[in-house]
C-alpha cells in the first residue's frame, strides 16, 4: 500500500491513503492512491457546504498534496475522493477514527472458527478449515481438505487457488497446474 510522503495515515482503504493535518486555518491534505484513477474528484466540505473541489488524474507513483485554507478554524472538515463516475472511494472526517473500544477487545487465546459438520459446510467453511490446517502446519491435511471441497465446489476460484498454491509449495507442480489454470 503506497504511503510515501503523506506524513501519516488518517484513513486507509483499498483505494487510497489520506492524511489530514491541521495547522491553524490551514488543512494539509496528502493523498496516495493504490491504483490509477482518471478523472477523480477530491472534495473538502463542512456540514453546511463544499468549499474545495478539484478533478484530476491520480496514480500510485505520486503523492497529491495540498494546503487548503479553511473558512473556520474550529470546524472539522470532511475529505472525500470519488472516481470519475461519482462513486465514493474514500471519506475521512477530520479527527474521526474507527476503532474498537478497549472494553470490546478480547485478549489471550482467541476462539477458533467453528466449522460445521461436513454435510452442512459451505464453500467458505471448507476454505477456512483448510487455512486453519495450513496455519497449524498440517499441510497435507489442508491439501486433502481443499481437494474434498473441490469435489463439492469444482468451479470455486478460491478453492482452486488455495489447492494450486499449496500443491506448488509442496513441489507437486503437475498436480498444481490444473488448479492454477482454473483460478487464472
Amino acid at each position: 500500500m503506497p504511503v510515501r510522503e503523506t506524513g501519516g495515515i488518517s484513513r486507509a482503504n483499498l483505494a487510497a491513503v489520506v492524511h489530514l493535518q491541521r495547522s491553524g486555518d490551514v488543512l494539509r491534505v496528502a493523498l496516495n492512491v493504490n491504483r490509477k484513477l482518471i478523472g477523480a474528484t477530491l472534495e473538502l466540505s463542512s456540514d453546511s457546504a463544499s468549499f474545495f473541489s478539484t478533478k484530476l488524474d491520480l496514480s500510485p507513483e505520486s503523492v497529491w498534496k495540498k494546503d487548503i485554507h479553511v473558512p473556520d478554524a474550529e470546524t472539522q472538515y470532511v475529505f472525500e475522493m470519488k472516481d470519475s463516475s461519482g462513486v465514493l472511494l474514500l471519506r475521512q472526517k477530520e479527527g474521526a477514527y474507527d476503532w474498537t473500544p478497549e472494553s470490546e477487545i478480547k485478549v489471550g487465546p482467541q476462539s477458533l472458527y467453528a466449522v460445521p459438520e461436513e454435510s452442512r459446510r459451505t464453500e467458505d467453511d471448507w476454505l477456512q478449515l483448510g487455512k486453519t490446517e495450513e496455519l497449524d502446519g498440517n499441510l497435507l491435511g489442508a491439501l486433502l481438505t481443499y481437494q474434498a471441497a473441490l469435489h463439492k465446489y469444482p468451479t470455486s476460484f478460491e478453492l482452486s487457488k488455495a489447492a494450486g498454491r499449496l500443491q506448488a509449495s509442496l513441489m507437486r507442480f503437475e498436480e498444481a497446474l490444473p488448479h492454477l489454470i482454473a483460478a487464472q
